[in-house]
């Protein structure tokens, strides 16, 4: 592959795939936005086929799906048929972009703001702050905030993979594309989930708003415009007016604006930057290694509940099956915390988008030939039988006793197997091969042949 052509498929990443955050928000799995979700879902398709999510449900509800989502004419009755029809559907997916995954202004107020809470606390020991990727459970939604702050009085409820409740303040630093989730969506869940302070910091448009809860359960929001900020970083001073915030949720944390937006990185030789020093501290703080560890990985075996229209997905459910929000490509394709993680996050994702809507994400030959697999067997493992000779393996020991084998063929670099045991990982590998195969044939695209065998 060329250096042009990496950069070209780089840039299309960048630009129309979404930030990292996998949420839980009315029963929906969250990527940054809807949008998000659904792009996500058709580059996971993209990436590996229908194979990749076929197991989720039956194949009479994937058949009933394809045909109430395209409804074709004449109603093919026989998987012939359906593929006839299929050859001669033209059709392209409608996938909105749901980027851009970041911009160096979100990172930088995003690195500033997290490090400084995080010695705020260290050094008051008034509470704990975590950045993103941690979940507070407000209800049945999970949302995770770019930085949260846990005040002492709420460190009880802190739970192993969640904040069982609200924190003291959350932190969003809006991306250009989601802004209306940070304003209208996050604020009506952190008002009615009772966080005490909401702060939104907008680079792109010069603003950050701190909204700050009421008696009545309301927001009232304070403002520092563009305008404001101008003067604040035109002056240089942090005694002007309205250059140093000062928290109603956490007492003696107050935020220097003027360090906030001028800092290019956290300050390690001036730890407390951009908050503003205070003198004493409690001596101790409370007990949270003894704690009830609430739900936990596979509280809830895996096993989505899929069906024609999203189903909500539970806050049980979510913490069960969600991993981290770490997004990559390597082995093939799309990795959300690994290969196990992207498969939850699938399942997670047919549950929100409904298996009408997510048959519409590719072409419907690929699910016709996918489901109708039996038709094409044997060609497939004749196509895959000269591979397998072909593959290396080797093992790796994460921890004392316990072995990871991978398995890969050099002439097929996108296809990788894994196993606890090498019999297993050979399975996994064919498995793996035969699957890129049969996507090739749904797709149309060449198959390699090796030379000289």
């Amino acid at each position: 592959m060329s250096t042009n052509t990496r950069d070209e498929r780089f840039e299309r990443w960048w630009a129309e795939m979404p930030e990292s955050k996998l949420e839980l928000i009315d029963g929906k799995l969250i990527i940054s936005t809807l949008a998000g979700s659904r792009r996500i879902m058709r580059e996971i398709l993209v990436d590996y086929g229908p194979a990749f999510v076929l197991p989720m449900a039956s194949t009479e509800l994937w058949w009933k799906a394809l045909r109430e989502a395209h409804s074709p004419l004449p109603r093919p009755e026989t998987p012939a048929e359906w593929l006839e029809w299929a050859d001669s559907f033209d059709y392209e997916p409608d996938v909105t972009p749901a980027g851009p995954r970041g911009s160096a202004k979100h990172w930088r107020i995003q690195n500033v703001l997290r490090w400084g809470l995080y010695h705020f606390a260290e050094a008051t020991r008034l509470g704990r702050s975590f950045g993103p990727d941690f979940v507070i459970r407000l209800g049945e939604d999970g949302p995770t905030p770019d930085a949260i702050f846990i005040d002492r009085d709420r460190l009880a409820n802190l739970r192993d993979r969640y904040l069982d409740g609200p924190p003291a303040i959350a932190v969003e630093i809006a991306l250009e594309g989601s802004e209306d989730q940070d304003r209208v969506l996050k604020r009506r869940l952190y008002e009615q989930g009772g966080v005490p302070e909401y702060w939104l910091v907008e680079p792109e448009e010069l603003k950050i708003t701190f909204y700050r809860l009421q008696s009545d359960g309301r927001y009232a929001p304070l403002v520092i415009g563009p305008q404001e900020l101008k003067e604040i970083v035109d002056t240089q001073e942090d005694s002007i007016e309205d250059s140093i915030y000062e928290s109603g949720a956490i007492p003696d944390l107050s935020l220097s604006i003027l360090q906030l937006w001028t800092m290019d990185e956290h300050d390690w030789k001036d730890r407390w930057r951009p908050f503003v020093p205070v003198g004493g501290h409690p001596d101790d703080m409370p007990k949270i290694g003894e704690h009830d560890e609430g739900i936990t990985w596979d509280s809830i075996p895996f096993a989505p509940r899929v069906d024609l229209q999203p189903v909500p997905i539970s806050f049980a459910e979510y913490i069960s099956w969600c991993g981290r929000a770490k997004f990559e490509r390597y082995g093939g394709g799309l990795k959300i915390d690994g290969t196990e993680g992207t498969r939850r996050v699938a399942g997670m994702l047919l549950m929100t988008l409904g298996l009408l809507d997510v048959v519409r994400l590719t072409q419907p030959r690929e699910w016709v030939v996918f489901l109708d697999r039996d038709r094409h067997q044997a060609t497939v493992e004749r196509r895959a039988e000269p591979f397998m000779p072909r593959a290396k393996y080797d093992s790796h020991e994460f921890r004392k006793g316990e072995v990871f084998y991978h398995g890969e063929v050099p002439e097929l670099p996108d296809v990788s197997g894994y196993g606890d045991t090498l019999e297993e990982c050979e399975q996994n590998l064919r498995e793996a091969i035969e699957g890129w195969i049969l996507l090739r044939i749904a797709r149309r695209e060449a198959i390699p042949r090796l030379k000289n065998l």
